[in-house]
Parts: C-alpha cells; structure tokens; sequence
C-alpha cells in the first residue's frame, strides 16, 4: 500500500469496498489493522454509491447469476 501510495497515482475506490475491507481486517486481523485502514483509506478517492449505482449493481449481479461473484463486485 505504501509502495502505491508513494507512487502518487490516482487512487479509486467506492465506499462499499472500504467497508467490506474494514470488515474482513476486523474479523481476520483486529481492530488496529481495521484501524490502520481507515486512516490509510484518506489517500483514496472514495465514490459514494447512489441508489441508481446500488440497483444497477443489483441488477447485474442478477444477471449474472454467480456464486462468488458479489454485490461489491
């Protein structure tokens, strides 16, 4: 993470990863690596997820009918 960070590229995400991955190092690892996130996740553009963007999402994981494919994705 610091190695792309330092890298200064434009970093993407939408607020449903941040919290899928907040909730994966809380369970996995603890509190202070979910912690550690958080406070890394500032380097982050964050897209905020509208209600158009969470029925579209819903709409192709329909679609696509696949396990292990996730409304994240």
């Amino acid at each position: 993470m610091q190695r792309v960070v330092a890298s200064g590229q434009p970093l993407l995400t939408h607020n449903y990863v941040l919290i899928e991955t907040v909730a994966l190092l809380q369970r996995r690892l603890g509190m202070p690596s979910a912690r550690a996130f958080l406070s890394d996740a500032q380097n982050f553009t964050v897209h905020w997820v509208t209600p158009d963007d969470h029925a579209e999402a819903a709409a192709l994981f329909e679609q696509h009918n696949r396990r292990g494919l996730s409304l994240v994705d």
